[in-house]
């Protein structure tokens, strides 16, 4: 294929999922935050790696090109120096590979979540105070704790209680009680009705927050619904959420 029509295929598919992206982004409420939040960050990993594999063969195939006529003049019939060569050749593509994922992966955890490690304050009236910045997909994702276990928050004013992912739950050895119907944007499930003894957020501690638990749920994030949120102050600016503790 020709350098140039391989540049115009990438180019219109790095044009379609600008599009995908910002159509998710565009989204007016959280409801069905979930399934576009996974369809974006799962696009956005598959086309980065198709770009690093992409990259790799442009640059294989000019080196390949450039030193297919000097290969030869020089290889010889029993030259096992030269197969040596070839296979360290295609090992140090592979470990490039491998190196270009790590990386923008890396990237990509950091743009879907750039609450990691969020920014705390302590106010002058004692309060506790951490500010969130929106990810790409317009949502707000931050690291925390649930029981002095590391968990991903994603938050969801939409959502009236704290909602867990059944995996999510058997990590935490959370308690499943009374089963409960509720409706989703995904139509009717059942969840189990649990309670968490300390959620934390940055320098903000919640203590016996109501939530459930949903088997339904494949992701890794933690639904941050009402039953957490009613109990912290929070506002917005720009792409940026403050959250402050309540007394």
């Amino acid at each position: 294929m020709h350098y140039q029509q391989v540049y115009r295929v990438v180019f219109v598919s790095r044009l379609a999922m600008a599009r995908l992206l910002n159509f998710n982004a565009l989204q007016p409420t959280l409801a069905n935050v979930e399934f576009s939040t996974m369809f974006s960050v799962t696009l956005q990993k598959y086309h980065t790696i198709f770009h690093s594999l992409f990259i790799v063969w442009l640059l294989h195939s000019k080196v390949t090109n450039r030193t297919r006529h000097a290969r030869k003049i020089y290889m010889t019939k029993n030259d096992t120096s030269s197969n040596f060569g070839r296979g360290f050749i295609w090992l140090a593509w592979i470990i490039a590979i491998a190196l270009l994922v790590f990386v923008f992966q890396d990237l990509l955890e950091q743009q879907y979540n750039p609450n990691q490690e969020p920014k705390l304050s302590l106010q002058a009236n004692g309060k506790a105070e951490v500010i969130l910045q929106q990810n790409r997909q317009g949502h707000y994702v931050t690291g925390g704790a649930i029981n002095g276990t590391p968990v991903t928050f994603l938050l969801d004013t939409g959502a009236t209680q704290v909602s867990i992912p059944g995996h999510i739950a058997q990590i935490l050895s959370l308690e499943a009680g009374a089963k409960q119907r509720v409706q989703t944007a995904n139509g009717s499930i059942n969840v189990y009705q649990t309670q968490l003894n300390e959620l934390r957020i940055g320098n903000i501690y919640l203590y016996n927050v109501a939530a459930h638990i949903n088997p339904s749920m494949a992701s890794d994030e933690i639904l941050l619904g009402m039953s957490a949120l009613k109990r912290v102050e929070f506002s917005q600016t720009g792409k940026q959420l403050i959250l402050r503790e309540q007394f």
